[in-house]
Formats: C-alpha cells, sequence, structure tokens
C-alpha cells in the first residue's frame, strides 16, 4: 500500500494514475478511478460525498485521506457588462480572485497562478501585499472549474483561458502546467490550447523552459515599455529579461514552436503613451514577429497612475499601424467590481 498522504493533499491534486493507484489501494476494481476522475474532471465536483455513482468504502478511503471540501467562495461581484469576479478561499485560509468575462461570442477565464505577486508591477493592484505562495495544479482546476459552470449556468461555454490573474506563472511553471494539461486533456474540459495563454513578465529560465516543452498554448510577453530605463521602472523585478532579451525569446519561441508571442502594454498616462514610445516600439517590433495588445491603464485607488486619453491611445494604435505592427486594443471589462486588467487586488481580505 502507497504511504498514507497527508490531509492537506487535495484530492484534486492528484493525477489520473494517482487515483487509480489509490483506488487500488482501498481495494476498490480500477474502473472505480475513471468515475472519481469524471466527476472532477468533467463534472468539477471534488466534494466524494457528492460522487452518487462512487461506493461509500471508497468515499471514505479518500476522504480519510485527502483534503476533499471544494475551495470556499468568500465573496461575488457582477459588473453591468456581465464580468463575474470570484474571491475563493483557499484550505490554508488565503484569498485569491478568478474572473469569467463574458464577450459576445467569446467567454473567457482569466485564472491566478499565485497567491499575491512578487513581481511587484508598479501599475498593479495584484502586487500591493506582495507575494504569498505558489497554486498547486488541483487549486488551479478547482478554480477554472468553478467558473466553467458559472458561465454553463448561463448557456456560456468557455472559448479562452488567460492565465493573467494574481500571481507570475513562471514562478509557479510545473503546476500551471499540470493544471492547464488537464484543462486541455480529452477526457477533461478539453479546452484547445490555442485557446489557452500564459503571461509573463519574462523569467528568463521558466521562458526557457516553456519555449522547450513545445506545448502549443499562446506565450504573452508583459513588455509595457520600449526600452529597458522606463521598463524598470514600471517592472521593478530584477530578474525579468530586458526588453533585448524579451526580443529574442519571441523569436526563439516561433523558431521551436511556430506560434509567434504576443506584447502585452498596459498604457500609463504621461508615463509610456506618448507618440515618442509608440515610435521606439514600432522600430521593436520591425525586427520582431509578433503582435501588440494594447491595455488602456484601469486606475487601482491606492496607485497613483491613470488611464490614457482616447486620443493618445488612436495615435499611439496608428503610429504602429502604419508600419504593419498587428495591433488589438483591450476593450475594458469588469472595471466597475475591479476585475479588469490590472485590479485583482484580494480588498476583501485588506479590509
Amino acid at each position: 500500500m502507497p504511504n498514507r498522504p497527508t490531509k492537506t493533499q487535495r484530492l484534486s491534486d492528484l493525477s489520473k494514475l494517482e487515483i487509480e493507484e489509490a483506488t487500488q489501494a482501498s481495494g476498490q476494481p480500477a474502473y472505480r478511478s475513471g468515475q472519481v476522475w469524471q466527476w472532477m474532471s468533467q463534472k468539477g465536483i471534488f466534494d466524494v460525498s457528492e460522487m452518487r455513482n462512487v461506493p461509500k468504502a471508497l468515499r471514505e478511503f479518500l476522504g480519510d485521506r485527502y483534503a476533499l471540501p471544494p475551495l470556499k467562495i468568500a465573496h461575488q461581484s457582477i459588473a453591468k457588462d456581465g464580468t463575474q469576479k470570484v474571491l475563493f478561499k483557499l484550505g490554508d485560509g488565503k484569498l485569491i480572485e478568478s474572473v469569467l468575462i463574458p464577450a459576445e461570442k467569446r467567454t473567457t477565464i482569466c485564472l491566478s497562478s499565485q497567491v499575491g505577486c512578487a513581481v511587484g508591477c508598479h501599475f498593479c493592484a495584484s502586487g500591493i501585499d506582495g507575494g504569498k505562495r505558489n497554486l498547486s495544479s488541483g487549486e488551479m482546476f478547482e478554480v477554472f472549474m468553478y467558473m466553467r459552470n458559472q458561465a454553463k449556468a448561463n448557456d456560456r461555454s468557455i472559448t479562452n483561458l488567460v492565465i493573467m490573474g494574481m500571481g507570475e506563472p513562471m514562478f509557479n511553471l510545473e503546476q500551471v502546467i499540470v493544471a492547464l494539461d488537464r484543462i486541455n486533456s480529452e477526457d477533461g474540459p478539453n479546452l484547445g490550447a490555442r485557446r489557452i495563454t500564459i503571461s509573463t513578465v519574462g523569467i528568463a529560465h521558466g521562458v526557457k523552459r516553456f519555449t522547450a516543452s513545445k506545448r502549443a498554448y499562446n506565450l504573452a510577453f508583459s513588455l509595457h515599455a520600449p526600452n529597458d530605463q522606463l521598463r524598470r521602472k514600471i517592472v521593478p523585478l530584477e530578474s525579468a529579461m530586458t526588453v533585448e532579451e524579451i526580443r529574442q525569446a519571441a523569436l526563439d519561441h516561433l523558431k521551436e514552436t511556430g506560434r509567434e508571442v504576443t506584447f502585452e502594454y498596459v498604457m500609463l498616462k504621461g508615463v509610456n503613451d506618448s507618440p515618442r514610445e509608440a515610435r521606439e516600439l514600432r522600430k521593436l517590433m520591425k525586427h520582431t514577429q509578433a503582435s501588440v495588445n494594447l491595455i488602456p491603464y484601469n486606475p487601482v485607488p491606492e496607485l497613483n497612475y491613470q488611464r490614457p486619453t482616447d486620443e493618445a491611445i488612436d495615435t499611439f494604435t496608428e503610429i504602429l499601424e502604419e508600419s504593419g505592427v498587428k495591433v488589438s486594443v483591450r476593450r475594458r471589462k469588469g472595471a466597475d467590481i475591479d476585475a479588469a486588467c490590472g485590479q485583482l487586488a484580494l480588498k476583501k481580505n485588506r479590509e
């Protein structure tokens, strides 16, 4: 019989093989493990007491060995535009947030990879309280399934997943990949790999490992500035890659995987939104096969930054488009409930 696990290990953290081994150890036939896996990976049920076709003996065996209760919902908010933000309470009492974003034919889940964030981007609320810990693959998967079921209750299907919530995914890459592979799997939610995006400020060892894995998930770099001097004022993390290193990593990723990356650029009024920065970014993009996603800043009361004017956004966009750069401007969603990009900050935890 395998070593008895600690009760701190969640059932949702187990792989399909590990569930099979646990089922075998309980004396139950192998097919029972498939039932447990189906409840979790297809229906989003993580409490064995609700797994109706699973024998009581197996439910008790699993319940005696693993932390079973689903994540608790601490708070939910729904914006005027239909965006939904959910505050989850983890088993150790820590809090994370996730956002469900409906937009015409698309429905996107924004998923966190850590409790808090250690990067400390000066414009982002997620790093105000610093980084606390990594999320496990099971915790991320439970959040995804809850948000997916919320969408389903409103007759919507998840079309996209972005790892752009709280935390830096490359600091927790192993668990992020395990969670995404499960979300992508045919015997799970089966969300297409090309509908999944991982966003990073540029952590070299993580980016290299991700590229080397040759997975088809999209890669996005949080660039925010066309030069290192300005970028260090916005993204102060010393270990973050330089602009040139990010550009080279984008080319390497394209060569290894055949997938173009996206450069995310949060526009801050009077900081990085002038025609000068636009022309400098245009020059950078001339030698990089990638696209640019402009994100007009979403205000955070604790931070002294402002949203650019519509004229500044239009001018910046036009300068890039004039030279053939592929540009998109992110629509503002969920701002009235602090669910827009850069606003996830766990207010409930600080009140």
